[in-house]
């Protein structure tokens, strides 16, 4: 017996995008992600993963307003406050950012990946306090944390 599972285009679309982003090609990415929101332009997690891509590929202004989209679209949505941090921070503006990942870590209290990018941060405006607390805080959400980074 045949069994159809119906297919969601958009679904179908990002999930191919996010193959694409693994494999770190970006603009393949782009194209499925882009597809996907013609089929729903209404989900943020398209918008977030479009901005990765463009991310990897210098297109910050391009990244900047996917990841703004995103938030614009769901308020709620975590990973798109920590990108933007990230970006941000990388382009300079470090507080910024750190408004970025306080957001986030509101939004989602246990991430541990949002405490460590905001120490990054903390450290490079020279708070050393706030960037060992957060850092150390990182670890404790994630006791294999320090480990992933040199593995």
């Amino acid at each position: 017996m045949d069994y159809l599972i119906p297919c969601n285009p958009a679904i179908i679309c990002y999930n191919r995008g996010v193959v694409y982003l693994n494999c770190k090609n970006y603009k393949p990415a782009i194209d499925e992600f882009n597809r996907a929101i013609k089929h729903d332009p209404n989900c943020a997690l398209f918008y977030n993963s479009r901005g990765l891509a463009r991310s990897c590929l210098g297109n910050y202004h391009g990244a900047l307003v996917d990841y703004e989209k995103a938030i614009k679209l769901d308020p709620n949505c975590h990973w798109g406050y920590v990108n933007k941090g990230l970006l941000l921070n990388e382009l300079g503006n470090t507080l910024e950012s750190i408004t970025n990942f306080n957001k986030a870590i509101d939004l989602k209290p246990n991430s541990w990946y949002a405490y460590y990018n905001r120490s990054l941060a903390y450290y490079k405006l020279g708070y050393n306090q706030q960037s060992y607390d957060d850092y150390n805080r990182a670890i404790q959400i994630n006791p294999r944390f320090d480990t992933l980074l040199y593995e």
